[in-house]
């Protein structure tokens, strides 16, 4: 499978939307194919369990952690009585905060999302590199959205058809979205199989694709169209590199409740892939 879709992804490269960057990547500079048995910690950390509704129920039980066949499923589970863990189901998640970050490039992941009452399987960066402290051993530098950027890349709701990928910052937090493009779409996805989900960060735009149609593209902006300028520090926080989170969560305020009856469930990542663009992410033409 994976020999067929690297063979995919760079016919991707070569035509299509993706043709223009076919001279600037001359295949992946990393690629993360889950080898073995075992999750890379040089590379991965399993994401603890934090007070946003996304890390409601992380938990580093093995069982959630799933390594073999070339593929790593993050699963979701009913508590099967952990001691001294109260929660109703347990989640798994990785992250390459502190050991991988990416810049200016091309980042595939491909993955499948299996559909699950209240189900709500994310993909998203972080910047590497902040001024927050919490004094928590991983959330120590963990960055706020609303003054660093957030790049969403994968969000699927319970059984739906589609995922979400979403710019944050601060500029579009303020104003309830960002008044002069954009920043967010859905894209059809094959609810019952893998799908390849990726993102292409420049110096001036974040473009989106998932299996290989570009489902939104986010611009730097310096003024508005009427000519008004646009507070570019608020609005584009994004030259820096950021770090990958790949994580299962179930129930929360956006998806639902957790419908304990569907478990378990999982996403299983097959690969992750990066092209770094030459020139240091150049303009996009």
């Amino acid at each position: 499978m994976k020999k067929n879709l690297m063979m995919l992804a760079v016919l991707a490269l070569v035509a299509g939307s993706c043709a223009p960057k076919a001279a600037e990547v001359a295949g992946p500079s990393w690629m993360e194919e889950f080898d073995g048995d075992t999750l890379d910690t040089a590379v991965w950390s399993k994401i603890p369990r934090g007070g946003a509704q996304w890390c409601w129920h992380m938990s580093d039980l093995d069982e959630l952690y799933q390594v073999g066949d070339g593929r790593i499923a993050l699963r979701a589970i009913a508590n099967p009585g952990v001691p001294g863990d109260t929660a109703s189901l347990l989640t798994g998640g990785i992250a390459t905060k502190g050991k991988k970050s990416f810049g200016y490039g091309r980042l595939e992941i491909c993955v499948k999302l299996e559909g699950t009452g209240g189900g709500w399987p994310a993909i998203w960066m972080m910047p590497a590199e902040t001024e927050d402290v919490s004094g928590d051993p991983f959330w120590e530098d963990y960055p706020s959205y609303k003054n660093y950027g957030e790049i969403d890349i994968c969000e699927r709701l319970n059984f739906d058809p589609f995922a979400y990928q979403t710019i944050h910052t601060s500029f579009n937090l303020q104003n309830d979205g960002d008044p002069y493009q954009e920043k967010s779409a859905t894209g059809a996805i094959d609810p019952e199989g893998y799908n390849v989900f990726a993102v292409e960060h420049y110096r001036d735009s974040i473009k989106y694709f998932i299996n290989d149609v570009n489902t939104l593209t986010y611009r730097k902006m310096t003024e508005a169209p009427d000519g008004t300028p646009v507070p570019v520090k608020a609005q584009w926080t994004f030259d820096r590199e950021f770090y990958l989170m790949i994580d299962m969560q179930v129930g929360a305020s956006w998806p639902g409740p957790a419908v304990l009856e569907d478990l378990p469930a999982a996403m299983t990542v097959d690969w992750v892939r990066f092209y770094e663009f030459e020139d240091e992410g150049k303009p996009q033409e």
